[in-house]
């Protein structure tokens, strides 16, 4: 998984972004979110503490929050959940993030599936890997009128009608660490290269 973008699965034709685009910006006025996973990059002992503070914060955009489960990078990822005491639902903006808290955002992913209706009222779901620095301009860019361009704003990973099927879930959850029962919190340790 490399820090600055995790690479898209399908290669779509521009007219196919574009469908997607649309798909996203109507779902999103009407969709749900579950964030499967919060990767958070350069975290090192003194850091851990934030780190986890910080992703305690965001488990609570989902609209079903999920209590966390910690691991860093080569550790066997288990579905044991850290007690959190609150677990109930947050809009982003009435997050109080820290100073600390904002020193991270460039360097913290979430891998979230989005679902609702979409067009002709059928239901539809899309994979998303956003970066935390761009989830507000994300959310008030497709909370508009206004159609984007989600490339702009997300690695949109995978979509699709209906459910995802089996398949997609397990793959999400292995390739992905997309968590069912908790929100996988996964940590990169901090580069000892000086470069």
């Amino acid at each position: 998984m490399d820090k600055d973008e995790m690479p898209r699965q399908n290669w779509l034709t521009s007219l196919e972004e574009e469908k997607v685009a649309q798909t996203l910006q109507f779902m999103l006025n009407r969709a749900s979110s579950t964030i499967g996973c919060i990767v958070i990059f350069n975290v090192d002992h003194d850091s851990e503490k934030d780190a986890k503070s910080l992703a305690i914060k965001l488990i609570r955009l989902s609209n079903n929050p999920l209590p966390p489960s910690f691991s860093y990078e080569g550790e066997e990822v288990h579905q044991n959940p850290t007690l959190v005491d609150d677990l109930t639902p947050v809009k982003y903006q009435d997050i109080n993030f820290s100073f600390v808290d904002k020193t991270f955002f460039e360097q913290t992913f979430l891998i979230v599936l989005l679902s609702g209706i979409g067009e002709q009222d059928q239901r539809a779901y899309a994979y998303i890997n956003v970066r935390l620095d761009r989830v507000d301009e994300f959310l008030n860019v497709f909370g508009g009128d206004t159609l984007r361009n989600a490339y702009d704003y997300c690695t949109v990973i995978q979509t699709g009608l209906g459910e995802p099927l089996e398949e997609v879930t397990q793959k999400f959850q292995s390739d992905y660490l997309f968590g069912s029962k908790v929100i996988n919190v996964r940590f990169f340790k901090k580069s000892t290269n000086n470069y």
